[in-house]
């Protein structure tokens, strides 16, 4: 019995690894990423979207600008794909939207990271986060009247252009 315990334990470590539970989401185009953003929104868990080389638009869907709005307890982390820069990945307002929103009705209580992206071209605004912010290898400009960052959270910027 006592064997069976220790196969059990080993196998769910070895599953879910010794960090916890994380959702990762493989993104390749503007539907793939509203739906990851909503699917990371209340899983109960800390997510990565990882975005492949392309421009998703705020524009491609008609649904305007990409939210995430979540009150639980957990990071988000949304980056490119290893080996690729932020002239590879980029989130377009098309100067219609603010491109990208991080939303916590319930106050600032976990962080959202962004990686090698550039956030462009939002009609008011870059990204509008609620949340603790950390942008690292990744480009935010043109973003109209708006801030290329604006929010509650506090801001942590690493190698990084931004131009509001």
């Amino acid at each position: 019995m006592n064997n069976l315990i220790r196969m059990i334990i080993i196998i769910f470590v070895l599953f879910f690894g010794v960090n916890g539970f994380a959702a990762t989401f493989k993104v390749t185009n503007t539907r793939e990423f509203r739906i990851a953003l909503k699917k990371a929104a209340g899983n109960g868990q800390d997510d990565t979207i990882i975005l492949n080389a392309g421009v998703y638009k705020t524009t491609d869907d008609g649904l305007g600008t990409f939210v995430f709005s979540d009150v639980e307890p957990y990071d988000l982390t949304v980056k490119a794909k290893d080996g690729l820069t932020s002239n590879d990945v980029i989130l377009d307002g098309k100067n219609a939207d603010v491109v990208i929103k991080f939303k916590n009705p319930q106050g600032i209580t976990h962080e959202v990271t962004l990686e090698r992206v550039s956030i462009i071209n939002g009609k008011a605004g870059g990204v509008d986060c609620d949340y603790n912010l950390s942008v690292t290898g990744s480009i935010i400009s043109n973003n109209g009247e708006g801030e290329g960052l604006s929010g509650r959270g506090g801001k942590a910027v690493t190698n990084s252009v931004i131009m509001e």
